[in-house]
């Protein structure tokens, strides 16, 4: 591990926490029912005040809202991509605070896109304009990427992509959103883990549909379908080359039990695949399939005939299982309970990020150098991350947001309650700070 080389930099927590609160206030919604463009353009008119010479320096260009700025180097060949988006979507359930308040209190920044993924993404900027502020000389070209709809699955980043591959532009390294700094996210281990996300997972949104008819009760066919739904197993379950490569870093914390069961993996695995899905939800996600279920959109329940009802269905896979062959299983299990199905839209798992990829090599060394102590392990992102565009049009694609979240904080993601520290933002402009400078070396 090489030493960290930013021991002079003060970081200036009180102008983070406003920052972050600042944007926090816009309410970049992106779900159309929700979208107001005023607030997006608020959102731009700020951070163009508030980093002046990230604007004055940097070439900046507009993507029907998504932001692209490059602050050229002396080499255009080879240039490092930070990303992180800023739309967030509605907030949702009881919250204990105003959602778009932007409260700073006792060190901790509150509100809606706090971790997703509005902190990141004000630790970016931060990083940049102090540098730039330094003096600092880029070597290579940097450019810093926010989607206005990436929660949405929106265009414009597909549209920069285009536009840099257009251009000749392939990147060496893109830095997105998808990992972070966490407490052990498994059982048995000690100590704070920076998971770095390799792939992300495949998926695919159902309509499910039930009627009244043949003397069958609609609601209650929906209620059992529901529920063996959720007790069955759709496609395989495994560990992967990334979910192994995960648990063998993480080996050196483990306790003794677990350290003996994962140092035999090969004895223990169809045990631990059929146990641990069984004792943690979150490990049925990384073996394996899941169906999430969610209420149909306006647009879903149109035509919804009136002895109908409708649900929908949320799939999510792994690179061992295809989508096709998930939705086939799917849509023919609901089909034994009376149901009709209607694909809404459907997305194939990405190529894995290579487990000895000199970016993974690149991001694990500044991690192990800015969070001494910090366990760090690659792992399979469960959502989706606009980082996907890039794959094929960039050397290495990595998903890895560098701020610490303890467990309300991660469960506030897409959730009620949404706070981060600003401790974690000083630490994630740290973090972004000797990335920049080592990849400038």
């Amino acid at each position: 591990m090489s030493e960290y080389t930013d021991e002079k930099f003060v970081p200036e927590k009180n102008r983070y926490a406003e920052t972050l609160s600042e944007f926090i206030k816009c309410k970049t919604i992106s779900d159309e029912r929700f979208f107001d463009k005023t607030e997006f353009d608020k959102f731009l008119s700020f951070i163009k005040g508030r980093f002046p010479l990230v604007f004055e320096k940097g070439e900046y260009k507009d993507f029907n809202g998504g932001i692209m700025i490059k602050i050229d180097g002396k080499s255009h060949d080879e240039p490092l991509v930070l990303m992180s988006h800023y739309d967030v979507v509605q907030e949702n359930g009881k919250w204990s605070f105003d959602a778009w308040s932007g409260k700073v209190e006792n060190g901790v920044v509150y509100g809606r896109g706090a971790v997703d993924t509005k902190g990141s993404l004000a630790a970016i900027f931060e990083s940049v304009e102090s540098l730039l502020s330094e003096g600092f000389a880029f070597s290579n070209d940097l450019y810093i990427i926010s989607s206005s709809r990436e929660e949405i699955a929106g265009t414009d980043v597909p549209d920069m992509v285009k536009y840099l591959a257009d251009n000749g532009v392939k990147p060496k390294l893109v830095i997105d959103e998808g990992g972070g700094i966490v407490d052990p996210p498994v059982p048995g281990v000690s100590g704070k883990c920076a998971m770095i996300g390799m792939i992300e997972r495949s998926s695919a949104r159902v309509v499910v549909e039930f009627t009244n008819k043949d003397g069958k009760n609609a609601a209650a066919n929906m209620a059992e379908f529901i529920e063996k739904t959720q007790k069955k197993v759709f496609g395989r379950r495994d560990f992967g080359p990334v979910n192994t490569a995960m648990f063998n870093a993480m080996k050196p914390k483990m306790n003794g039990a677990m350290k003996f069961v994962f140092s035999n993996l090969f004895l223990f695995k169809p045990l631990l695949i059929k146990l641990l899905p069984k004792v943690n939800k979150s490990a049925a996600s990384l073996l394996g399939a899941t169906v999430a279920f969610v209420t149909p959109s306006d647009k879903e329940n149109l035509d919804l005939p009136s002895n109908a009802i409708r649900i929908v269905a949320r799939i999510s896979g792994n690179y061992y299982n295809k989508i096709d062959d998930l939705v086939d299983e799917f849509t023919a299990f609901a089909k034994e309970f009376g149901a009709e199905t209607k694909v809404v839209s459907k997305r194939e798992t990405p190529a894995p990020e290579p487990l000895d990829s000199d970016g993974f090599k690149f991001v694990k060394g500044v991690a192990e150098c800015v969070f001494p102590g910090v366990t760090v392990a690659p792992f399979c992102v469960l959502g989706g991350t606009d980082a996907r565009h890039f794959i094929g049009k960039s050397q290495s694609v990595i998903r890895f947001a560098p701020i610490y979240m303890n467990n309300q904080q991660f469960s506030s993601f897409h959730n009620k309650d949404e706070n981060i520290s600003v401790d974690s933002v000083a630490d994630a402009v740290r973090f972004y700070r000797e990335a920049i400078k080592r990849f400038n070396k």
